[in-house]
């Protein structure tokens, strides 16, 4: 690779000034161990914060288990241009174990800082949804058991999926709730097996049932309500209805169509929260 690199007084390369575009070209499209080492160098050891984030980028783009260390170093770096790149490449490579540094990014006082962090764990969280128990396991000391149906979005946003998001969000939310079974749709043998051994269990459709995100004093402010659906598993009939509304807002920064596609993901999650809030009594209240 051609370029001039800086000494310090240490004799070591730290401040390699190839051009941003020749890094990611040399790199991105190898994968030898060398190059892994280099990158690793230059995002620890570079001068320059535009090559320690274009390391970072190209670690992310090769989705490389082994540069998620540096890449957490990274989370820590001086400029926030590397911050949030290290972010950004957490979010590509997708490790649960990046979760907990990505959480504490997610409070960086730079705004895109933490909505690049925020964005990654929302992305490794849709995913590596936390695993299922065992029938056997789930069934003990179960009183409800839901069966996920149909996600729907009837808003007019259509710049981003939602759906998605909004089955993640119950999904996550229900799994945490003590004495509730979930069920997958393709479970329907699991779904009859614990009915016959005395199991309650209803169909949950969600529905995004509007979603607004609109620039207001300078600022990206995005409202989502949604609309949970309990229905009787033998014959279909709606038991309950849950709603919810969530609302965020956020500086502009960075390309606007992913800010706003990530955010309004986001809301549509902490929608589902307000309308599941203290879901285990609200559940058992309403379906008994």
């Amino acid at each position: 690779m051609s370029g001039r690199c800086e000494r310090s007084g240490r004799g070591r390369s730290v401040g390699c000034t190839v051009a941003l575009t020749g890094l990611l070209a040399a790199l991105g499209s190898s994968a030898v161990a060398e190059d892994n080492v280099l990158l690793t160098r230059i995002l620890r050891e570079g001068q320059s914060p535009e090559v320690r984030a274009g390391a970072a980028a190209v670690i992310g783009k090769r989705r490389d288990q082994d540069g998620r260390p540096v890449l957490e170093d990274a989370l820590a770096d001086r400029h926030p241009t590397v911050r949030a790149a290290a972010a950004n490449a957490l979010g590509r490579i997708g490790s649960p174990a990046s979760l907990p540094p990505l959480r504490d990014v997610a409070r960086d006082r730079v705004p895109r800082v933490a909505t690049e962090a925020r964005d990654a764990i929302h992305t490794i969280e849709l995913r590596a949804p936390a695993p299922p128990p065992s029938a056997a396991e789930a069934l003990r000391g179960a009183r409800l058991g839901f069966l996920l149906g149909e996600m729907r979005n009837q808003s007019a946003y259509v710049e981003g999926p939602l759906t998605p998001a909004l089955g993640a969000a119950i999904e996550r939310l229900l799994r945490a709730v003590p004495g509730v079974m979930l069920f997958e749709p393709e479970q329907q043998a699991e779904v009859r097996a614990a009915q016959r051994r005395g199991l309650s269990v209803f169909r949950l459709d969600g529905t995004v049932t509007s979603l607004s995100a609109a620039l207001l004093g300078g600022q990206l402010s995005v409202h989502c309500e949604v609309a949970l659906l309990v229905m009787d598993g033998p014959t279909g009939s709606l038991r309950t209805l849950f709603k919810g509304a969530a609302r965020s807002v956020e500086l502009p920064f960075g390309e606007p169509l992913r800010q706003r596609v990530g955010l309004a993901q986001r809301v549509v999650a902490a929608a589902v929260r307000s309308a599941l809030r203290n879901a285990e009594t609200s559940l058992v209240t309403a379906l008994r």
